[in-house]
């Protein structure tokens, strides 16, 4: 019943020249906690039936970006949140679900990333996932970072030149961005 309101949804918004992003991959819908404030766990709630949107939806062409949650969901196989699980990104999503549009992930200032995992440790992680845009909202603790951005571009560019991270994979979700403008402004 949700994918074809949704699908109404996306198609609607493309229509108009506006993006969609379903949200937030593997599904939330039984997350008790608040990732904003910390990491929750989803392992003993989640469901598989709640992968069906995104797999019919998939399936049908009719998504432009999926968000990637912070939540933690052991049964894709990881103790990782989401939004840094290559399982969960790359196997799960990309894989096993042939999602090949832009993922981003979820705001990588909340609670579950900030009180884990350092700043540019996070960045690393969420591209090595499979992760194409991160978002960064530049208000986590309650205070803005001009250099929030510059950082970020020296982080990942550093992480190229040591070979942590792949030029190649930094390509790719590039090409995955620009195809998506591409479509959009071809409507």
């Amino acid at each position: 019943l949700c994918a074809p309101m949704v699908g109404i949804m996306t198609g609607s918004l493309r229509d108009s020249g506006v993006i969609s992003c379903l949200k937030h991959f593997p599904g939330h819908g039984s997350a008790s906690g608040d990732t904003h404030a910390g990491l929750v766990d989803v392992t003993g709630t989640w469901q598989e039936s709640e992968l069906t949107p995104y797999r019919d939806l998939i399936a049908e062409g009719n998504v432009d970006m999926i968000m990637v949650a912070h939540v933690i969901n052991r049964q894709m196989g990881d103790r990782l949140p989401a939004s840094l699980s290559p399982l969960t990104v790359s196997g799960k999503l990309r894989k096993e679900l042939g999602f090949k549009g832009v993922i981003v992930t979820d705001d990588l200032a909340m609670g579950a990333i900030t009180k884990q995992y350092g700043f540019a440790e996070a960045l690393k992680m969420a591209i090595l996932a499979g992760c194409d845009m991160l978002c960064l909202s530049n208000n986590g603790g309650g205070t803005y970072d001009p250099e929030m951005v510059p950082r970020a571009v020296k982080a990942i560019l550093q992480y190229v030149e040591n070979g942590d991270l792949s030029y190649d994979d930094i390509h790719a979700s590039a090409e995955r961005i620009r195809a998506l403008k591409k479509k959009l402004q071809q409507q």
